[in-house]
Parts: C-alpha cells; sequence; structure tokens
C-alpha cells in the first residue's frame, strides 16, 4: 500500500508560504440552507393542494393537506388536531384559504378571527382574493 501523504508540506510550514497564511477573515458571507425541513399547508380546497404539490421542492418535505371547502375557522381548529394526531414534528405549518365575498359582514368576521386564531396557534397564514383564482 502507498503511504499516506499529507495535504501540507512540512518545508511550507517552516519557510512560511504565503499561501498558509490567512491576513484577515473573509469578507464574503457564506450562505447555508436548511436540508430536511417539515412543512404542513392545510388549505380549504383542491385549489390550494393542487397548486402547492406542483413545485418540485428537493430540499424539504412539503405535505398539502385538502380538506375539501371547510370554514376558515374550522380550518385552524382541523389543523389542530391533524398535528395532535400526528407522528411526524413539522418546522413550519401553513394554513391557506381563500377570501371570499360571498357572505358580507360575517365573512370578514370569521376571516378575521380565523388569521388571530391562526397566528395565535403559531401557524403561518396565507389567503388569496378572487382575483387570484380568475
Amino acid at each position: 500500500m502507498p503511504k499516506k501523504s499529507k495535504s501540507i508540506k512540512k518545508t511550507d510550514v517552516k519557510s512560511q508560504k504565503a499561501w498558509l497564511k490567512k491576513a484577515k477573515p473573509s469578507l464574503y458571507k457564506i450562505e447555508t440552507k436548511e436540508l430536511n425541513k417539515t412543512i404542513l399547508i392545510v388549505g380549504e380546497g383542491q385549489t390550494e393542494k393542487l397548486y402547492f404539490e406542483s413545485f418540485p421542492v428537493l430540499t424539504m418535505t412539503v405535505k398539502v393537506i385538502d380538506l375539501k371547502g371547510q370554514t376558515k375557522l374550522k380550518l385552524i381548529e382541523s389543523t389542530q388536531s391533524i398535528i395532535d394526531n400526528s407522528n411526524v414534528r413539522y418546522d413550519e405549518v401553513w394554513c391557506v384559504f381563500d377570501m371570499d365575498f360571498k357572505q358580507g359582514k360575517k365573512e370578514f368576521a370569521d376571516f378575521d378571527n380565523a388569521i388571530d386564531k391562526g397566528e395565535f396557534l403559531g401557524y403561518k397564514i396565507a389567503y388569496s382574493n378572487d382575483c387570484f383564482e380568475l
């Protein structure tokens, strides 16, 4: 078997070669990415599920769940039960729903209460308006 060699010669160290000296730390920022992050996205309809599943994501695991048209507050409550009944620990939890203008003030109150409750529980909230889907 050949003898293992070191990458730096002893003679270079003794003569204090310039490439072995580092005058000052690098000014360039080293960019790092977190790998294997797990994200749960809970949507109120099929549109959200199809949208988020269309993106290829290599650096994390994304689980998208369709709750088939539940109200916004019910979506927040269902998200809590999904997390409680799951064996997986999620790094981020997103609740995604639409802002529809069908029922007037009741719809606005439900929308605002869902956002407040979701943020209180530590979820990230994303919502779209009617124009987004068109």
